[in-house]
Order: C-alpha cells, then structure tokens, then sequence
C-alpha cells in the first residue's frame, strides 16, 4: 500500500467546508465525482468546473454519478489513462449508499443490504490500490451520538442501517486518513473552517507525525501536500 494511491475519508455536518475545501486544488488535474449533482460552493467553480459528457463535453472534470461500481470503473481509468489527474473527490459519497438504498427500497430480504455494503468496501479498496501519485478523497457526513453532558459525545461517519453496519464494520476502519471538517470561531469572533486530524471526541485519525497540529486549513491541497511529504519526503 506504501507504493500505491491514497484515501482520505473527511467528515463532518453539512456547511462544515467539506466541499469547499476543493477550492485550491488544480481543476486540470482535477476529478471530482458528484453524488447529487450539486454546484461547487467556490469562487470561480462555474469557470474551472465542468460536467463531463461522452458526446458534448468530454473534457468535463465533474461526472454526476451515484453509483460506487461506476465510480470505481472510472477511478480504475483515470489511474490508467489519465496521468494528469492527481486528485479525485467524491462529493458526497454518503449517497452513495443512502440513493442505492433508495433505488431498491421496493426489494425485500437483505440482499441489497449485502450488496451495497459490498460495493463500498470495492470503491475504498480500489482507491488504495491505483498509481502513487493519485490521491481519493471520500466526503461523507456524521452522525453525532451523545449530549457531552449526560452521555460521552462521538461524532462519526452517518450510519445507513444496522445490516450495513455489520458489513462494513465502520466506515471509518477501511481509511488511514479521517479528517473531521469543522467550524469555529477566530479570536476575532470571525467565522472559519478547519479539518481537525485527532480527536478524542469523534473517528478523525491521523498517522502519527503526518500533521503537526491538531487544526489545520480546510484545504485539500494543503493534505495532498502533507501527505505527499509524509510518504515520498518530498517536502
């Protein structure tokens, strides 16, 4: 795996940046994967972001797809025929469960529930085994369970069921990397965006010596940067 690609799981609430952070990467050697079909919530996304089309616009680096089988054929291309891609986003792969949930609801017995835990343990080992020098970013959202008062409070990936629980284990256990996206307030009462890389309180881990500081910049290029430090010492 040390010679391989890398994932990162980002989680967090929504409006907590986890999209936003794309905002400094390259949109030239740039993919993202959007579940929901939703604009990017930056400047100049309009203008650097375009939805892929085989017959109208086949250099399009935003392609609108739900489906993890689909997702993984296209992370598999892009490590064998796109050498300027460095960076895929899936934005936000919750939905990835949550919409396939929604196709088959009118199925009964726990198939599906086997199979689309199935199809997100495929896409997480595919994004660990593709070229060095392509990185996948897997945007997912929380759920957080206790008050911090009464009860501990832990913030982790959103859970799409119990049946699938068991399958996967955790979201969490199949990525090295899990970053929590957060806000807070400046020491000037400003509003910013941060990824947290360790916390007591949710599933946000790190390896050891990777990042510093316990907040950094919600900026995936900024991670792509340390991680490519941390690995290759090419810093």
């Amino acid at each position: 795996m040390l010679n391989n690609s890398k994932s990162v799981l980002i989680i967090g609430e929504s409006g907590s940046g986890k999209s936003t952070s794309m905002k400094n990467l390259n949109p030239k050697e740039t993919i993202v994967f959007s579940t929901l079909g939703k604009g990017l919530p930056f400047k100049n996304s309009r203008k650097n972001y375009s939805v892929w089309s085989k017959d109208s616009n086949p250099d399009g680096n935003i392609v609108i797809t739900s489906s993890a089988k689909t997702i993984g054929h296209w992370l598999q291309h892009v490590s064998n025929k796109m050498p300027h891609i460095k960076t895929c986003v899936i934005d936000d792969s919750t939905f990835l469960s949550a919409k396939e949930l929604d196709r088959r609801k009118d199925e009964i017995g726990y198939v599906k529930f086997n199979d689309i835990a199935h199809d997100f343990l495929m896409l997480s080992e595919i994004a660990n085994t593709l070229r060095e020098d392509l990185t996948i970013y897997f945007l997912y959202h929380v759920k957080i369970e206790g008050d911090g008062i009464l009860e501990a409070k832990t913030i982790k990936a959103m859970s799409h069921g119990k049946m699938i629980d068991e399958k996967l284990a955790s979201v969490e256990a199949q990525f090295e990397i899990v970053l929590l996206a957060c806000k807070m307030l400046d020491d000037n009462n400003n509003l910013i965006y941060k990824f947290k890389t360790r916390d007591m309180n949710s599933t946000a881990k790190s390896p050891l010596g990777m990042f510093e500081e316990e907040y950094i910049d919600n900026d995936i290029d900024l991670v792509n940067k340390a991680i490519k430090c941390y690995y290759s010492e090419e810093c």
